[in-house]
């Protein structure tokens, strides 16, 4: 029997959306490697059925692909081109111009031009120091009390030698990651768009995404209840121990997966028969009958909902329990707007009691506690106000086109003023986080093109009767606009499972709102092909290069993944060789391939440079000193400047790759010491080549990361060994 290619699609999808938050919420490059491998074979099983379709009978309906889906997917289309545009290289005129402070940043951190394109790992307090890793130095350190570090006004005082080619992005590994994520989500609402054709499929993917929120909430309440430090009762994150949410690291990311489902099912409860017209009914028995029958026929369904609301709450995530009761609060105005759908307001009231009761019979008091901090905003907002207003500042300095998508992390401790150690991978509200990362230019396309597509959807609901249209809309719609609102606070959005449920329901929404009811079931309401108009030959040149563009996409992450498993086999061999954190001695040779694979991942030049200085501290210890004409000389070992000098190349090319990330400046720095010291007391001098000045690279690390108190110790234990 041969399987149509929607319907491989479309269990695709389901399983998709049952694996993403089971799977700790996709945030493991495992989980998302997983989904995007998926989603881009789903894609390209459309692309090939495309090419076979005949594009002139009536077939051409099956496609799905409409002037109306069209123009809702264009902001994420143009968004993705941005994203790709931020990783071409370009000259250096062409970024000085489009955006004067990336171009400002690569010289204040690049030497005579050298060029820059990768992701930065988190420069924390808690990284091992390359300096506890060598042996005591045999003079003093150099001087830093003469150091000029770079303020940030000094920009239009650098030299304006011309760069080499740059990306807008400053780190390019960072963005291609992220676009991979985001160019995913894009390619699940354009598949729904363009295959779900009646409401059996639709039903099919909103009972799918219920049953799974309850799943999630059973797991949460299991877990809340028994306080367990663990997901599934046996695993912890590397990430967060402790305080789960179910399956989800973060409580908060939880409360925004529960806020989306349970106003999608309160709109699939909608959707139902409704229970009698019991307003024109005098007879009480008989308006309780029909109500005891309509509650028979939704008990289930009823429960679920309140299971999962409960769940919401028992989280304490006060982001997440505002953003859902004022979605619930607009859903019921919405519906009371229809005057046919008035009366079903009654089911939101019900729910809310019962919601309420339920709260109130597990335990509201933690609710309570949380929502009373409150009262103090700065303390209950946890430093975000500070890191929003730092964020706003790192904005302005880079507003047309940001600093690349996922390059907040690298870029922010140069901006951080907030009096803390901790380290913020993210801003906690993806709105600062997205202009900082893509500027005005991507958060208009990605924000306006959400909200746009909304509100398209809305206007074509008011018009609607149907009540399966009604509900499966309202529910998404709301769902959508309460993550949207958890996101000021949050960073929802950059969580694989949430991001991938948000960007299905508005595919969901899409195409329940232009459903209509024939005869026999619902069916897309006609409208021409969008490929109609073209000819055959150039449809099937276009689908051929579109499935190109895929394969290739699949390629880099295949490729990314491998790289990665290497990099893990090198950090096994490592902790096997080395469990007490000494040298250690493991082979490099899966760290090179991972390089090979992935040579733009800063991080694993990073950590072959880790490698490389661990060896120059092994040989170097085993070094003696000799008095030779009268001159004390440290002879030491064949490779210990060998040594060196790789893991100069390695921290250069780490920095050439993420030119913004202090940390390697300052290993880079670090490096330079050490060989300039091994070359002043031993008969090894520093070839020509590799004359470097520490001091320059230890001004970059202290202007990229003023508050590193790791950087600071090593400045002040500097300065204290001076004779």
């Amino acid at each position: 029997m041969k399987i149509k290619p929607d319907t491989i699609i479309e269990y695709g999808l389901i399983f998709l959306i049952i694996f993403t938050p089971l799977a700790f919420g996709s945030v493991h490059i495992w989980a998302y490697t997983i989904v995007e491998v998926i989603v881009l074979f789903l894609l390209l099983t459309w692309l090939f059925s495309n090419l076979t379709h005949d594009p002139s009978g009536a077939k051409g309906q099956a496609s799905g692909v409409t002037p109306h889906t069209s123009r809702l997917t264009l902001p994420f289309f143009l968004f993705s081109g941005l994203i790709i545009f931020q990783m071409v290289p370009l000259p250096a005129t062409v970024i000085k111009h489009l955006s004067p402070n990336t171009y400002e940043l690569y010289q204040q951190t690049l030497e005579n031009g050298k060029g820059a394109r990768s992701q930065a790992p988190k420069v924390t307090p808690d990284a091992p120091r390359i300096t506890d890793l060598l042996p005591a130095p045999f003079s003093p350190p150099p001087d830093f009390s003469s150091l000029d570090v770079m303020p940030r006004s000094s920009f239009s005082e650098l030299s304006s030698a011309l760069l080499a080619p740059r990306p807008l992005s400053i780190y390019g590994h960072a963005t291609k990651t992220e676009f991979l994520k985001f160019f995913v989500y894009i390619a699940v609402f354009f598949l729904i768009t363009t295959t779900m054709t009646n409401a059996r499929q639709i039903r099919k993917m909103v009972l799918t995404i219920i049953f799974t929120g309850t799943g999630v909430a059973f797991l949460a309440l299991c877990q809340m209840l028994s306080k367990s430090d663990t997901i599934y009762g046996f695993w912890q994150s590397q990430y967060k121990i402790g305080s789960y949410g179910g399956p989800f690291i973060n409580a908060n990311h939880l409360a925004g997966y529960l806020e989306m489902v349970t106003l999608l099912a309160l709109g699939f409860l909608v959707s139902r028969e409704k229970p009698g017209n019991l307003p024109m009914t005098k007879d009480w028995k008989q308006r309780f009958s029909m109500l005891e029958s309509w509650l028979a026929k939704n008990i289930l369904l009823i429960f679920i909902i309140v299971f999962m609301a409960s769940a919401l709450f028992i989280s304490v995530s006060r982001g997440g329990i505002i953003s859902f009761v004022f979605s619930l609060g607009l859903f019921s105005l919405l519906l009371g707007w229809q005057k046919v759908n008035k009366g079903k307001r009654k089911i939101i009231l019900l729910i809310s009691g019962l919601i309420f009761i339920c709260v109130l019979w597990m335990g509201v008091g933690s609710v309570i506690t949380k929502f009373a901090t409150l009262s103090n905003p700065t303390t209950a907002l946890g430093g975000r106000l500070q890191v929003w207003k730092d964020t706003g500042h790192l904005s302005r300095d880079f507003r047309l086109f940001g600093v690349g998508l996922g390059n907040f992390q690298t870029i922010y401790p140069k901006y951080k003023t907030i009096p803390t150690t901790a380290f913020w991978e993210h801003a906690h509200n993806d709105y600062v986080e997205m202009l900082a990362d893509i500027g005005w230019v991507g958060f208009i396309l990605f924000f306006c093109g959400i909200f746009i597509l909304l509100f398209s959807v809305m206007k074509k609901w008011k018009d609607r009767r149907d009540p399966f249209v009604v509900g499966i809309t309202l529910g998404g719609c709301t769902g959508a606009l309460a993550i949207l609102c958890h996101s000021v606070v949050e960073f929802n959005l950059h969580i694989p499972a949430n991001a991938f449920l948000l960007f299905v329901i508005l595919g969901l929404c899409v195409v329940a709102v232009t459903l209509k009811k024939s005869e026999e079931e619902f069916s897309l309401l006609p409208v021409r092909s969008a490929f109609l108009s073209h000819k055959i030959k150039i449809k099937t040149a276009l689908s051929i290069g579109k499935a190109l563009v895929v394969v290739f996409l699949l390629a880099v992450v295949m490729k990314d993944y491998l790289a990665y498993r290497f990099f893990i086999n090198y950090q096994s061999l490592s902790r096997a060789v080395n469990p007490a954190n000494l040298i250690d001695t493991a082979n490099p040779g899966p760290l090179k391939r991972a390089i090979f694979f992935d040579s733009g991942n800063a991080q694993y030049h990073y950590e072959l440079g880790n490698y490389y200085a661990r060896k120059m501290s092994e040989d170097w210890k085993q070094g003696t000193w000799e008095l030779i004409q009268g001159r004390w000389v440290f002879m030491s070992r064949e490779n210990t400047q060998f040594y060196g000098l790789k893991a100069l190349k390695a921290y250069e090319d780490a920095v050439h790759f993420s030119p913004a990330n202090a940390w390697y400046h300052f290993c880079l720095e670090w490096i330079i010491n050490e060989l300039q010291r091994l070359s002043k007391y031993s008969e090894n001098p520093m070839p020509s080549n590799k004359l470097l000045d520490a001091k320059i690279e230890f001004s970059r690390a202290l202007m990229l990361d003023p508050n590193n108190t790791s950087i600071q110790n090593y400045l002040k234990s500097a300065g204290n060994s001076k004779p």
